[in-house]
């Protein structure tokens, strides 16, 4: 790597830190939200100048960590570096260097429309529909796939969350009580212990999985800016992937069926567990089922009506992001979106 490379990864992870450093300072209600841009110098460095510009940069703020202990550096390292520069590695890692385009973003249709042309390698489909043709081209055209970027993000949060299940004293499930006992003490002292006691039961329930799952999601959505900056000066490594065009591999469906039989059948801290994990897995599905959401969007004569709606009922309810999910997860079993194509 160049030195100039080396000092701007580094100042990079100083950055990330600092951002991380004023969340955990506490010192004013405003740095709170700086927290969700933790990880982005280091996945702007990754993306823009590769995977070792990310280890460098991860490993800067990791250093810079230590000034409040030991623990808030492995908590810095596990939550922030160490995701920044898994993603920065899968995703400048050429599946097919002859294929991959370097540095510019290029229009693509969406997968399956250009199922007859030369020279692209074909591989099968988990939704192509009867009669239709089996095999269609890559639409990551030579890149690791974004939607297998998701699911080990996924994945290492459901790892995550397994650890603590294994290294906490009385389980997950007593630790996550205790936090939000703790929790509720400080921020609603006077509330009714009955109501308050309703409500970290309930809160509980899903509480380690939807904390995971957020931070999926602000991985994803950080690596989406970094992604987006760099496009604009031309200084990505490869082009961005569309949602429209999200693809996931078959595997991650037997770790949703697996974790949904652990919460219907497991007791105890096994189904805790088990229904924590099912919500952390279904994430990629949820990206996925946008993906379908905008190709229908691209079929109607104002897409952008339909788009602006979808996005506003979930930010504003939550629960409809569930369903977007079960549109993720028939996509992948059935095929919506070749449907959507065919019927447009």
């Amino acid at each position: 790597m160049k030195q100039q490379h080396a000092f701007i990864a580094i100042a990079a992870g100083c950055v990330s830190a600092m951002l991380s450093l004023a969340f955990v300072s506490g010192s004013a209600v405003s740095v709170f939200f700086l927290v969700y841009l933790v990880p982005l110098p280091i996945l702007i460095v990754g993306l823009g100048l590769g995977p070792q510009a990310a280890l460098v940069a991860a490993g800067a703020g990791t250093a810079l960590s230590f000034s409040i202990g030991l623990w808030g550096a492995a908590m810095y390292a596990a939550l922030h570096g160490l995701p920044a520069w898994l993603v920065a590695y899968l995703a400048t890692t050429k599946t097919d260097p002859e294929l991959a385009r370097d540095g510019r973003d290029v229009e693509e249709e969406l997968p399956g429309t250009e199922a007859d042309a030369p020279l692209l390698p074909e591989r099968p489909r988990s939704y192509n529909t009867p009669g239709a043709k089996q095999t269609e081209p890559n639409p990551d055209l030579g890149w690791y796939p974004a939607g297998s970027i998701l699911v080990w993000l996924a994945v290492l949060a459901g790892i995550y969350m397994a650890a603590t299940s294994v290294i906490s004293e009385a389980g997950l499930e007593k630790a996550v009580s205790d936090y939000l006992t703790g929790l509720f003490d400080m921020i609603a002292p006077d509330q009714d212990a009955t109501v308050r006691a309703e409500a970290i039961d309930m809160l509980g329930k899903y509480f380690p999985g939807l904390v995971a799952a957020f931070w999926v999601l602000m991985l994803g959505a950080n690596t989406t800016a970094a992604q987006g900056l760099l496009a604009k000066g031309k200084k990505n490594l490869r082009p961005s992937p569309r949602l429209r065009e999200l693809m996931l591999p078959e595997w991650p469906s037997w770790a949703l069926v697996g974790s949904a039989a652990l919460a219907l059948i497991g007791t105890g801290e096994i189904g805790y567990l088990g229904r924590n994990l099912f919500i952390v897995f279904a994430v990629p599905y949820f990206f996925l089922g946008l993906s379908v959401v905008h190709v229908l969007a691209s079929s109607l004569r104002f897409p952008a009506m339909l788009l602006a709606l979808v996005y506003l009922v979930t930010l504003a309810t939550g629960w409809f992001a569930l369903v977007i999910g079960g549109i993720g997860i028939l996509e992948q079993w059935v095929g919506l979106r070749r449907r959507i194509v065919k019927a447009a």
